[in-house]
């Protein structure tokens, strides 16, 4: 089989590879295709056949990519358009720099955006003589046309192909490529669309800018299966991500073309720091000059999605953690993680009473148990050190939990310093009925990947009250680490379906924003060597505080974007 047909196959397994050495007598495999992403990180296609005694163990857990959601919905969920709403663009300050003297537009940079795709044939995303400002979509799901180069699967349409393509009427014969989802175009055209659509008059903070797009591909069933997602849900592949990512870094020219990436998507896999294989990966690529990325927080801040606990010196109490199952679900997966010093056992009843006994296999592998009163059945592979975190870590599915409450004992075994412990229920969208916490917190619900430090994370707010959008996930990082970094506008957001609710919103639209930021650093030559890092320290210190509100914070982070106020701490004026 070809490198493409193995990518594509799902008898072939993705495992996520750092730091192995590259003589090809040390490589673990024999029948494989290997995608190198850098130096030190490279994605491996594994017959299953070949690792199946292998898995699942605690080390497969840690190479295997994680399965990512859309935050939000795509242009059916939105309210219908009656007019464009500027509020949120005014009160974030982005029209105050788009006129005289700044007159950032962004001109000269682009927004890449790694999503559902885009559609190109939209006049929002075209310049005045009605040519396309789209530079190149990556469609991971089209294996028809030719793949980017140094990339083995997908096809990729160029602004070339795209100006031709106008030429006929039937345009999808010649650039094949939709978003039937509609989430990918939604979000660009918060960022940098301008125009009519549907007669009204659309517009976003960065207009002039070009735009570089990837419409990943689905994952592959067996991580469905694997991760118990329902599977008319979309959901992408940690390792098609990454591909993602290097492919739109490779638009960089530094000094003349700057990129700002845009991730509309979240997760609730891991131990909520930004420490795993994308967050390593996303520290090493970014690490360059006139490139940032930014996330919104999520929306899961009021889902019941997460629960925290700790241990007192001296206290070796069970702690007793209730989880609510509805009726219907088919099952979930749903991970535990100790930061060390800490140990912990784990005892699991069902509704009906019945318990699995004290769980801590310490050699990672996989204990199932079957439950006599319904069809219910857990699997549990408990983990004592995390290869990435050092962190003990558990991962728990349930296969057709009954309905009611769900115990968890969660039992320290070291009581003589003080233990902190969490777990996360999946993502909202990757739940087929309700499941959550009895007692919930609302803290350190950041979707992956928004705890990485390279990113610029975002959460939301309401710009007509100024009060905290309640869905809007809230920090900080498990370690205590600030993020969000900031809020932006998440509230009554104009898009082309009409006005919508998000983080996704919040944090695209200062994607645009940041394009603005990039013209006036990179094209207008005042800042050509700007980084991400200090983007990010221009913006804090540019935010709105309220008085009475102590910053940074787990909502607000630094405080609400405003990005007439960064230019004026640029240029020296006193703000009140």
């Amino acid at each position: 089989m070809s490198c493409k047909e193995k990518i594509l196959s799902e008898d072939y397994l993705d495992l996520i590879e750092e730091s192995l050495i590259r003589d090809d007598e040390n490589v673990r495999y024999n029948n494989y295709c290997e995608q190198k992403l850098t130096n030190n990180v490279s994605l491996f296609y594994v017959s299953r056949e070949e690792i199946r005694d292998q898995f699942p163990t605690a080390e497969m857990y840690s190479r295997l990519p994680k399965c990512y959601g859309l935050t939000g919905g795509g242009l059916e969920t939105s309210q219908p358009a009656t007019q464009f709403n500027p509020l949120p663009l005014s009160n974030s300050g982005i029209f105050a720099v788009q006129n005289p003297p700044l007159r950032l537009t962004g001109t000269g940079t682009i927004y890449a955006i790694i999503d559902t795709g885009i559609d190109y044939q939209s006049p929002l995303f075209r310049n005045p003589d009605g040519t396309t400002r789209i530079l190149a979509i990556w469609d991971q799901t089209n294996q028809n046309g030719s793949p980017p180069s140094h990339f083995f699967y997908g096809t990729e349409y160029t602004d070339l192909q795209i100006n031709d393509s106008f030429l006929y009427d039937n345009q999808l014969d010649y650039v094949n490529t939709i978003d039937k989802i509609g989430h990918g175009t939604k979000l660009s055209a918060v960022a940098v669309g301008n125009g009519l659509k549907d007669n009204i008059m659309f517009t976003s903070p960065a207009p002039d800018a070009n735009l570089v797009v990837v419409k990943l591909k689905q994952a592959k069933n067996y991580f469905r299966d694997l991760y118990l997602i329902p599977q008319q849900v979309p959901c992408y592949e940690e390792s098609d991500i990454m591909t993602a990512l290097l492919y739109v870094r490779s638009f960089v020219r530094t000094g003349i073309r700057p990129v700002v990436v845009f991730m509309g998507l979240g997760s609730s896999f891991g131990n909520h720091e930004g420490t795993a294989s994308l967050g390593n990966f996303i520290a090493e690529i970014s690490a360059i000059r006139n490139f940032a990325m930014v996330c919104g927080a999520g929306n899961e801040g009021n889902t019941g999605h997460h629960y925290e606990g700790t241990n007192l010196i001296g206290n070796g109490d069970a702690q007793n953690v209730e989880i609510n199952v509805s009726e219907g679900n088919d099952g979930f997966f749903m991970e535990f993680w100790a930061q060390a010093p800490a140990v912990y056992d784990l005892v699991i009843r069902s509704p009906a009473g019945e318990s699995t006994g004290i769980i801590n296999d310490r050699n990672g592998r996989n204990a199932i148990y079957s439950f006599v009163y319904g069809e219910s059945q857990l699997m549990v592979n408990y983990v004592l050190s995390d290869e990435y975190s050092g962190w003990q870590s558990a991962y728990l599915r349930f296969y057709r939990p009954i309905e009611g409450l769900w115990n968890i004992s969660v039992i320290p075994t070291d009581t003589s310093v003080i233990t902190r412990f969490h777990l996360w229920l999946p993502i909202q969208n990757f739940l087929n009925s309700q499941v959550s916490f009895v007692r919930p917190s609302p803290y350190v619900t950041l979707t992956p990947p928004s705890a990485i430090r390279g990113l610029i994370t975002v959460s939301g707010y309401d710009s007509y009250s100024g009060s905290f959008y309640i869905a809007s996930s809230r920090g900080y990082t498990t370690e205590g680490r600030v993020k969000p970094d900031f809020a932006a506008p998440a509230v009554e957001v104009s898009t082309p379906g009409g006005s919508e609710n998000g983080t996704e919103l919040s944090g695209t639209i200062v994607a645009g924003a940041i394009a603005q930021m990039l013209q006036w650093a990179v094209t207008d030559g005042n800042d050509p060597m700007i980084d991400s890092n200090e983007i990010k320290n221009y913006i804090i210190r540019g935010c709105n505080r309220d008085p009475g509100i102590t910053y940074p914070n787990r909502e607000f982070g630094y405080g609400t974007f405003d990005l007439a106020r960064v230019f004026q701490r640029i240029a020296g004026i006193s703000i009140m």
